[in-house]
């Protein structure tokens, strides 16, 4: 009886902590994406002088074979400016543009439709 109760007591700590632990990957792996996209958007940009005609896919082929356009989304938010995105288990990892910093959600940022 003291056993099984030991057991209980221990699976009511360890659930909750695995639990937010999963949260905290998801949440990370998808801001991780899009930190890793960062250098190449600003070659882009350096290359072009224009976010203009900026994706994911132009960004895999011509400077990053690494990044998978099925998991993140580059979109040009009028030339100057740009919104990329990635997803990973209802967590999205943003950037809304050159000067802002790569931050997370439970719901996808304008523009963004992984």
């Amino acid at each position: 009886m003291v056993v099984i109760l030991i057991l209980g007591i221990m699976i009511s700590i360890a659930v909750p902590s695995f639990l937010g632990l999963q949260e905290r990957a998801d949440r990370g792996a998808a801001m991780t994406t899009v930190r890793a996209a960062t250098s190449d958007v600003e070659a882009y940009y350096a290359d072009n002088g224009t976010f203009t005609g900026i994706s994911a896919q132009v960004l895999h082929d011509d400077y990053d074979l690494t990044i998978d356009p099925t998991l993140v989304q580059v979109v040009d938010d009028g030339g100057t400016s740009f919104v990329m995105c990635s997803k990973s288990h209802g967590y999205y990892g943003f950037k809304l543009g050159p000067a802002a910093i790569v931050d997370s959600s439970t719901t996808a940022p304008t523009g963004c439709t992984l």
